[in-house]
């Protein structure tokens, strides 16, 4: 089958009239304005042809017939659009396996394919039948973002919509950041046919920059804001950047909450000022994107701080959406002009003026901006914007039965979609002490275990202790407790045992830098958590929390990398305890602290 095949009207006599005249002759003769060979004359369609298409005999199309007739295609078409918006969409694979697999329950045979199965030109021909169908190049997205519903998106709304109230959109900010990366990805070129793998010269890493973009819903673009990863900043760092550009740098690489308290006071804060009030800052919901500092800056100059959804940025965040899409390829673009004149890395150095080169040849960054926020349903307020994104919005405006779908496709598509959370894996346990080159069963494993009772380990829903294999603790391992930013806390009504000398003091004795061992309200297990002081108010104080850390043959404490900060009264104080001793490189040990370590997190 050829796949641009063109009818051939020079060809049979029969093929001369088009479908149009062919239309023209039938109407003519039911309505007796022409006799049948007057219409044949005129419209050049042979009689015996025209008089079988008015009595309605022999109405199959000229030449070969379609496998499947018109209705199983539209119902085929549906089925792939329903796919596709429940985020499986098929493949050409896939879509010939359904021809086959529809075929074979029907109890079907056609002998033009080769055991039901059809080929390629069955799959080009039926998208070029049905233009509604296309093929993309598909953006992978992880189930926790496709789990995003419509009450999560209505209930986002429903807040929005009060904090918007009598908002300018000059006032309305979106923020996030992103990082550059150090490949320009890869580059058609002309190759000699039939080479599978032609080679380009050119350097690339997967080292990258993180930056902080900025916008208003008016189209207005804030400075950027650049983080390196390095322990120290240089002054040829900082040059040849965009205009108003401010540099820091991490040991990640990324934005932590300092970072982040320093771009909000350094440029969000001052852009925010000169527009009108109230003013809205829009963002994820990262914890190193809250702080105190910041909420109560934001407080103080009326400035409505929006956290977006869990999960949700790819369809409410307006600079994911519009804005980071046509800056990254201007990006790829820049950077592949430069290395095609360079070698290695692009330096520290280049990145400001290279980042600059990109801003400036986006020139739709304004429109883009706009279009973001208005893609997001933010400006104008519009929710159905986004909701139409999902598939729950589909599903309740779709007449399925009408579709012919059943419940059971649908149900489906929703377990693949949205499937049930797993069980925490269990724990790897203690490590196995075997020879080298000698197997061991599963019965070893726990006679082993039994016999080394000491250095057994036991995991229980009410303890985080356990042991590590080495003397160096790796942080990944520390359990998170639960954010302290929610300020729920509660009295300890019976407290656990303590050491006598740890009474609760009042107000007045507590200073700052001062430890002290608090308990959460939310927390249902009834740990515990140390702290440092940071300020003392009045009825309140605040408190940097501190994580446990258990190592191989002794119990330390140190700050998370992420500082988990919040405000808690005095009478939630279990314990005054004494200040610890520095290990350095993050860890303290605290000698006087008398408490069930199991108690601690």
């Amino acid at each position: 089958m050829a796949r641009k095949h063109k009818k051939n009207y020079t060809g049979r006599y029969n093929l001369k009239y088009t479908e149009q005249n062919l239309a023209l002759a039938i109407k003519a003769v039911k309505m007796k304005r022409l006799s049948l060979r007057k219409a044949s004359e005129k419209f050049g369609i042979p009689r015996t042809t025209l008089n079988r298409k008015v009595k309605g005999t022999h109405t199959l199309n000229y030449g070969g017939q379609k496998v499947l007739n018109d209705n199983e295609e539209s119902m085929l078409c549906d089925c792939l659009l329903l796919c596709a918006q429940w985020g499986f969409p098929m493949s050409r694979k896939d879509l010939r396996l359904v021809v086959k697999s529809y075929l074979d329950e029907l109890g079907r045979t056609e002998k033009r394919f080769k055991n039901n199965l059809p080929g390629t030109e069955f799959v080009i021909r039926f998208l070029k039948n049905h233009p509604q169908l296309s093929e993309r190049f598909g953006e992978n997205i992880k189930r926790v973002r496709a789990s995003v519903t419509q009450d999560i998106v209505n209930d986002y709304f429903d807040n929005l919509t009060k904090s918007l109230e009598n908002v300018s959109p000059s006032s309305i900010v979106n923020y996030d950041e992103t990082n550059f990366t150090d490949d320009p990805k890869k580059q058609k070129i002309i190759a000699k046919r039939g080479s599978k793998h032609p080679e380009n010269v050119l350097d690339s890493t997967k080292t990258s920059v993180s930056v902080m973009m900025a916008g208003s819903a008016d189209g207005e673009l804030l400075p950027p804001y650049i983080v390196y990863k390095a322990e120290n900043l240089y002054p040829t760092w900082t040059e040849n950047g965009p205009q108003g550009c401010r540099y820091n740098r991490s040991k990640s690489g990324w934005f932590d909450q300092q970072i982040f308290d320093d771009w909000f006071h350094s440029l969000a804060l001052p852009f925010l000022k000169k527009k009108p009030s109230p003013r809205v800052l829009i963002g994820d919901n990262l914890s190193s994107h809250v702080s105190l500092s910041v909420i109560h800056a934001c407080k103080e100059n009326d400035i409505r701080f929006i956290l977006l959804p869990p999960n949700s940025t790819h369809i409410c965040q307006p600079l994911d959406v519009a804005f980071f899409g046509p800056l990254k390829k201007k990006w790829r673009d820049i950077l592949f002009m430069w290395k095609s004149s360079n070698r290695g890395v692009v330096p520290k150095s280049q990145f400001p003026g290279l980042l600059k080169s990109t801003i400036d040849a986006l020139e739709t960054k304004n429109t883009n901006l706009v279009a973001g926020f208005a893609a997001c349903g933010i400006v104008p307020l519009d929710r159905t914007r986004v909701l139409k994104k999902l598939p729950d919005y589909i599903d309740s405006s779709m007449d399925f039965s009408a579709a012919s779908w059943s419940s059971s496709i649908i149900d489906v598509l929703k377990t693949t979609r949205c499937p049930e959370v797993r069980e925490r894996a269990r724990v790897r346990g203690k490590k196995i002490n075997v020879e080298p080159g000698k197997s061991v069963g599963a019965d070893d494993s726990e006679s082993e275990s039994s016999n080394d009772g000491s250095n057994s380990y036991e995991s229980s829903d009410d303890s985080n202790s356990y042991e590590s294999s080495d003397e160096e603790v790796d942080d990944n391992v520390v359990q998170s407790p639960p954010t302290a930013s929610n300020g729920n806390y509660i009295s300890i009504l019976s407290p656990p045992p303590i050491d006598s000398t740890c009474n609760n003091e009042s107000a007045s004795k507590y200073q700052v830098n001062d430890f002290i061992v608090a308990r959460f309200k939310s927390n249902k297990r009834g740990l515990l958590y140390v702290g440092k002081i940071l300020k003392l108010n009045e009825q309140t104080l605040e408190v940097s929390f501190m994580r446990k850390i258990i190592g191989k043959n002794d119990v330390y404490f140190s700050f998370p990398n992420v500082l988990d900060e919040c405000e808690i009264d005095y009478n939630d104080i279990v314990c005054s305890i004494t200040k610890p001793i520095d290990l350095r490189r993050n860890r303290f040990k605290f000698f006087s602290l008398n408490l069930d370590y199991d108690l601690l997190n």
